[in-house]
């Protein structure tokens, strides 16, 4: 019972519950379903979710569910088209409940419902970066039982739109956005002289926050050494043009971080002053 669908490589897949409370799957190939095979041996509880990272044909399958054996705790494995993974404990605290999953192509996203007291729930998040789990953020950290946060498909303005249920009267059902701190992916061109600027292009995703830019501040940072670039357009979530690497910089390789109000960029894009 407690179907989870979702597309993996091109087709469907169905992760389920079977009446001895073990999570199961089937893949369809686009004639027919896959037997059905078992995913974990311990009692799955009634809370899970599924979701892929990648691009097909090589995407993976990810699921999260508690574990209603004492102590309780949120297991996590992955399927990489051949095999899946071993269980990983996520150590969200012994009666943390609800993970739900949402993936921006990359990253894989875990919103669930953090124990705080009995009858108080917290909404929170953690961010897999394909290597490993960061710490819980809190998202809604209040006095309220809230239960059931439901994620939508990741938007492209650098936003995870989500839903979830208020346990204590007047019972509600609440919606939010969760945005994202930037990612930088390119810089062009990669390097300049330091006895003249330099303008590049930057491209990576949440520049934008819904339809206005929300890029703060972008720095060539080497350890304690940072410049700012100056004079770049916004252009939209994924593209800054004409970004102003001053002269005079200290040969070297930087980082090249883009900040916005959430927080900076975290992945190493590099660029050589020379």
């Amino acid at each position: 019972n407690s179907p989870a669908i979702t597309m993996w490589n091109g087709n469907p897949v169905v992760v389920y519950k079977r009446a001895e409370w073990y999570l199961n799957w089937s893949h369809y190939n686009g004639t027919s379903w896959s037997t059905a095979e078992q995913i974990n041996t311990i009692n799955a509880g009634n809370d899970f979710s599924a979701v892929v990272t990648g691009d097909s044909p090589n995407q993976k399958l990810h699921v999260a569910n508690i574990s209603s054996t004492t102590p309780l705790h949120i297991s996590w494995k992955v399927n990489d088209g051949m095999s899946w993974s071993s269980g990983q404990n996520i150590e969200t605290g012994a009666k943390d409940i609800c993970p739900s999953l949402v993936s921006d192509g990359t990253h894989v996203w875990m919103f669930f419902n953090r124990y705080v007291a009995v009858d108080n729930y917290d909404v929170s998040y953690r961010v897999n970066n394909g290597t490993s789990w960061s710490n819980f953020t809190d998202i809604f950290a209040d006095s309220e039982n809230d239960k059931y946060p439901s994620p939508c498909r990741y938007n492209s303005p650098g936003s995870i739109p989500f839903m979830w249920s208020s346990y204590t009267s007047p019972y509600k059902v609440k919606f939010s956005k969760l945005y994202k701190a930037p990612e930088v992916n390119s810089v062009t061109p990669g390097s300049g002289a330091n006895t003249s600027i330099t303008a590049v292009t930057i491209t990576g995703n949440g520049f934008f926050k819904e339809t206005w830019s929300d890029t703060t501040m972008i720095k060539l940072v080497d350890g304690s050494t940072e410049y700012s670039l100056t004079g770049y357009s916004v252009i939209n979530n994924t593209t800054i043009n004409g970004a102003v690497v001053p002269s005079g910089c200290t040969v070297g390789t930087y980082d090249v971080k883009v900040s916005n109000s959430v927080g900076q960029s975290t992945n190493a894009v590099k660029f050589e002053v020379q």
